[in-house]
């Protein structure tokens, strides 16, 4: 009899530790799985927040150029239509803070310092012009974004 007891508990044990095994299984899976969503999407909103930077500053590389040739021709604003829905300056500051990689960080910070240097100039010069040194440096951030931006996207894993 107490063969077959022990028989039983043996069994019993043996259930149970097939049972916490695929348990353990169960919940690792998910782990995974919850993991792989959580970077899946983290994925689309730097990929998002990429995109929308560069439309940001595509709209204003227009701004910068329409500015420019209305100064050396003299003659009234070009005007362009800026992209519809572009995201407010502020708003990408904030996401860029939150996902943006550092290299993307750094760029936007150059172009931001670039326009204010930019404003400042033409604020301060009564024709309205604007140094060839300024200008380059604007342009050049602008390219530096771009380029920061495309590399960031390629990197997002897949």
């Amino acid at each position: 009899m107490a063969g077959a007891l022990g028989a039983q508990a043996l069994g019993a044990e043996r259930t149970r530790q097939r049972e916490e095994t695929a348990w353990g299984r169960q919940v690792s899976w998910r782990q995974q799985e919850w993991q792989k969503q959580r970077q899946d999407e983290l994925r689309k909103v730097k990929g998002q927040l990429y995109l929308d930077v560069v439309e940001f500053i595509h709209n204003q590389q227009i701004s910068l150029d329409d500015a420019i040739e209305r100064f050396e021709t003299g003659g009234g604003p070009r005007g362009h239509d800026p992209i519809p829905d572009l995201q407010h300056r502020a708003r990408l500051e904030a996401r860029l803070t939150l996902y943006g990689d550092e290299p993307i960080q750094t760029a936007w910070h150059r172009v931001q310092h670039a326009q204010k240097l930019l404003y400042e100039e033409y604020e301060r010069e009564a024709a309205g012009d604007f140094s060839p040194d300024t200008v380059t440096e604007m342009r050049a951030a602008i390219v530096a974004l771009r380029q920061a931006a495309r590399k960031e996207l390629l990197e997002l894993p897949a």
